[in-house]
């Protein structure tokens, strides 16, 4: 994983310190951990510590689990009724069981099985889902 750098600009009187923390796994969009500092001098402090959470996997929204990651998606993916309704099922069944409460910090370096999971979940159009056993 690449450290991230982060940058610091002056906004009036304060520095506010701005520290990327990776990319949402539903938007795809960048987020960023932000701090503000009184003196340049506390901001380049406050932006050391940033980067050391981030890279420890304690960024701002590490406490999230799985179960939380796939119920924001599930809310604002755009599915028919009948998809949602058999995508919950599929969830509730085999994800939530086996993946539900670990929280994203555990599981960082396996961001890709994520990545996976949700190709499949969204998947091109008629993608079938296992059938029940």
């Amino acid at each position: 994983m690449r450290t991230p750098k982060g940058h610091i600009r002056q906004r009036g009187s304060r520095y506010e310190i701005a520290v990327p923390a990776g990319r949402d796994l539903i938007t795809k969009r960048y987020r960023y951990a932000y701090d503000y500092a009184d003196t340049e001098e506390q901001a380049e402090r406050r932006r050391a510590a940033l980067i050391e959470q981030i890279t420890k996997g304690r960024a701002p929204q590490a406490r999230a689990t799985v179960s939380d990651l796939i119920d924001r998606w599930l809310s604002v993916a755009e599915l028919e009724l009948i998809t949602s309704v058999n995508y919950e099922s599929y969830v509730e069944r085999v994800i939530r069981p086996v993946l539900g409460g670990l929280q994203l910090r555990e599981i960082q370096e396996q961001v890709e099985v994520l990545d996976e999971l949700y190709a499949q979940l969204r998947g091109p159009p008629g993608l079938a889902l296992p059938p029940r056993r």
